[in-house]
């Protein structure tokens, strides 16, 4: 009979340590769980985890944060500095992880030069201290966009096969937000349109409570994967599927009857078709069948009432009315900028204005110029806004040379750019980037843009 010996002392340490590690954590989430419930316990663990995941897998971490868009709507209240949506959280302990692993000496991308225009637009924030804005605004605004550039930082750690799982996943929770407009929409019994169509109420919206700011995050998440599915880099299966859920977003979009969203979308899809000379042949041709059958007056979507309220409302961009109010509000914006030309008056300082001048929307004031390149002048002053242009240039001069790389950076610099020129089309009639949602997302498509410029150059093969 063979005596087995007994294990060395040595050898008993990690399952010894293993052992105390999983009683203490068991001790610890009871005891949590019986003072102050297995709720708060379960969402501090999953934070836990998450930064983990955040430090580690960072590309995983990424597609977390997007992932949990659809949550905006939860608000995790922070001591004097408002709340805390999951999305922001997530940004924030990516930006933590980052910088974990700076720390570590462990690769990652820096700032470089073509960064200083987005650096100089967040440090614009800090001003309006001096100003007189409150300070935790200033605080929150300044931690909030600090960590979106820095994720822009992580975007351009990024592969090609990670670039496309992540346009894949915003576009997956575009169309499920895109679903859940449409159906407030239908349950609501459809919106209706006066004065008009200047005013209009029963709009689509999820997650994002205004209309006009919803189409605005729909806009950014569902467009930037079309160019990959219009210049066919993936098998036909997927091509169908990310189609779907494009369309699908599009559909919240439309139902939205934001304005500003659907100018937006029209310059991008039609920057998208034209693109390739198939897709060019394509949209010509349905084109020319859809005027065709509309002048014969056979065109069943004229009978649709989505699209006769928003071809209504899209009408109405150039009339006037007596509840428009964005006249008033521009002309206040000018004169405040020429007055504060340097800083301005402080981030989300210009509902202070309008309370002043009296101009009001339902007997409150209003707080945003509905014009994001006013709005900038205007709290963030004419630094902040020349900071953002030539951020913008940067970024075109990126989507420039991955356009002239390998056809999966031309596909993918296709739709993300399409994407920017529709929404910086929109930012003239909505000020998105008081939205930190919004703002998250263009600070990440920004460093997409960048990192396809640095993959344009690799000699790869296709992604399939």
């Amino acid at each position: 009979m063979t005596v087995r010996s007994l294990p060395a002392p040595s050898e008993l340490v990690l399952p010894a340590a293993l052992g105390i590690a999983t009683v203490t954590t068991g001790l610890i989430v009871a005891l949590g769980c019986y003072l102050v419930g297995p709720l708060p316990v379960m969402l501090a663990a999953g934070a836990l985890g998450y930064l983990a995941l955040a430090t580690f897998r960072p590309d995983l971490g990424l597609l977390g944060a997007v992932a949990l868009a659809p949550f905006e709507s939860v608000q995790l209240p922070l001591a004097g500095l408002g709340g805390l949506s999951p999305t922001e959280g997530a940004f924030v302990a990516l930006a933590v992880g980052w910088t974990v692993r700076l720390a570590q000496g462990r690769p990652v991308a820096t700032p470089q030069l073509v960064d200083l225009p987005a650096v100089v637009f967040v440090v614009a924030l800090l001003p309006g201290i001096a100003l007189g804005a409150p300070v935790t605004v200033v605080a929150k605004l300044f931690i909030m966009w600090a960590a979106f550039f820095i994720v822009s930082l992580v975007a351009r750690e990024l592969t090609r096969s990670q670039i496309r799982r992540l346009l894949v996943t915003l576009a997956a929770v575009g169309a499920v937000l895109g679903g859940l407009g449409a159906l407030s929409y239908l349950q609501g019994g459809g919106a209706q349109v006066a004065a008009d169509g200047t005013s209009v109420s029963g709009r689509a919206s999820a997650a994002i409570a205004d209309p006009n700011y919803y189409g605005a995050y729909l806009l950014l998440a569902v467009v930037p994967v079309s160019g990959l599915v219009v210049f066919g880099v993936a098998r036909s299966w997927r091509r169908v599927l990310v189609a779907g859920l494009v369309l699908l977003g599009c559909v919240g979009i439309v139902l939205s009857l934001s304005r500003g969203a659907l100018l937006g979308l029209f310059l991008a899809a039609g920057l998208v078709l034209l693109s390739t000379s198939r897709s060019r042949v394509l949209t010509v041709s349905l084109t020319v069948l859809l005027v065709a059958v509309t002048a014969a007056g056979l065109n069943p979507l004229l009978k649709t009432r989505a699209l006769e309220v928003a071809d209504t409302r899209l009408s109405s961009i150039t009339s006037t009315s007596t509840n428009n109010e964005r006249p008033l509000l521009w002309h206040a914006a000018i004169d405040v900028a020429e007055k504060h030309p340097l800083f301005g008056i402080g981030a989300l300082q210009f509902e202070s204005v309008t309370q002043r001048r009296g101009i009001t929307q339902r007997g409150l004031p209003l707080s945003n110029v509905h014009n994001s390149y006013l709005n900038i002048a205007v709290e963030l002053g004419l630094v902040g806004l020349f900071a953002f242009l030539a951020w913008v240039l940067v970024l075109a001069r990126g989507l420039g040379i991955a356009l002239r790389g390998s056809r999966w950076s031309r596909a993918a610099a296709v739709g993300v750019g399409a994407t920017l020129a529709g929404f910086l089309l929109q930012s003239l009639t909505v000020s998105p980037y008081q939205v930190q949602l919004i703002q998250a997302t263009f600070f990440l498509l920004a460093g997409i843009s960048l990192r396809l410029a640095e993959l344009s150059g690799d000699d790869v093969p296709e992604e399939s």
